[in-house]
């Protein structure tokens, strides 16, 4: 069995939601975006966990059941983000903001859409922290599977 089974049952449920009629399930909360009340997504998130199954929260979902999806070029950059990673790690090496910026060509002044760019890469599930306990400002980052 995948150690990821859950995901073709989190589609499932997802589809499930959105067809004939958009309607959420126990076990399914759609979110439009992350919330800033992190007090009420913690709810959420603990109401989900003691579901016997588990739950799925599902992001780019309104409360009418519109998805929103991402935007093509948004996630072709984050594809890039993570194909990035993928092809530091046969080398021991780790994707930081200096080595993304250099594989785009970008200039020191665009650090900070550069770090834009890998946050949305860690929320999307693509790549994690080498290191939690790190600082910030020289963070190294690896495939989510390595």
């Amino acid at each position: 069995m995948s150690s990821k089974h859950w995901v073709a049952q989190a589609a499932a449920v997802l589809q499930e939601s959105l067809q004939p009629v958009p309607h959420e399930l126990n076990e399914l909360d759609w979110k439009s975006s992350l919330s800033t009340h992190k007090d009420r997504l913690a709810e959420h998130l603990m109401a989900l966990a003691n579901l016997a199954g588990g739950g799925t929260l599902v992001f780019r979902v309104s409360n009418s059941g519109q998805v929103q999806g991402i935007a093509q070029d948004e996630a072709e950059r984050i594809e890039a983000c993570d194909q990035h990673a993928v092809l530091q790690s046969p080398s021991s090496q780790t994707l930081t903001n200096t080595s993304l910026r250099q594989r785009f060509q970008l200039h020191d002044k665009q650090r900070n859409s550069i770090t834009n760019l890998i946050a949305d890469a860690v929320a999307a599930g693509r790549i994690k922290r080498k290191d939690t306990s790190s600082g910030n400002k020289f963070a190294e980052y690896i495939p989510y599977w390595a």
